[in-house]
């Protein structure tokens, strides 16, 4: 598990949980990584995996799963959220989820201009999609391909001449 934002964005987490059974040595085994990575490292992270289980309940973007689709890493991933824009089904699985309301009072110190709702990934579905990836390693490798084909329009250079296009577009 490649922790994130525990100390900072996250605080609330459950990184004490897994921590204790990461060093308890019972089943499954865990190794928990909480220190920074360089470029070269992360690669070296995903290329290590057979998938990447990305299961968000608020998501700006999800980096970390189109990053994984550029190593040809298969991605399990909330549906209904921002991954649908770049994730196709053939790269990965979508866990089902559903809207979820947000008191304010869960927010601590935001101020929402309005209600706000999570996304709530289904518990019993991702379970169903963690052993479906793990007992088809054939379908790994074909989602993989096809995660790291509906990358390559999302490249950095592919996204520049996206925004050159627009910006030319919107002088004319």
């Amino acid at each position: 598990i490649k922790d994130f934002g525990a100390d900072d964005e996250y605080p609330d987490g459950i990184r004490e949980e897994i921590t204790r059974h990461a060093r308890s040595g019972v089943p499954p085994r865990v190794e928990l990584l909480q220190q920074d990575l360089d470029v070269e490292e992360l690669v070296a992270l995903y290329r290590s995996a057979d998938v990447l289980v990305h299961p968000y309940r608020g998501e700006g973007f999800a980096m970390p799963v189109l990053e994984a689709m550029a190593c040809g890493l298969p991605v399990i991933v909330t549906g209904g959220g921002p991954t649908d824009e770049f994730c196709p089904p053939e790269a990965g699985w979508k866990i089902d989820s559903h809207r979820l309301q947000v008191s304010s009072l869960e927010l601590q110190k935001f101020c929402p201009a309005s209600q706000c709702w999570v996304l709530n990934p289904d518990h019993d579905h991702l379970v169903r999609l963690l052993r479906e990836a793990h007992q088809d390693r054939e379908g790994r490798l074909s989602r993989g391909r096809a995660a790291r084909s509906a990358s390559e329009r999302l490249s950095w250079d592919a996204v520049a001449e996206m925004y050159s296009e627009r910006i030319t577009d919107l002088a004319d």
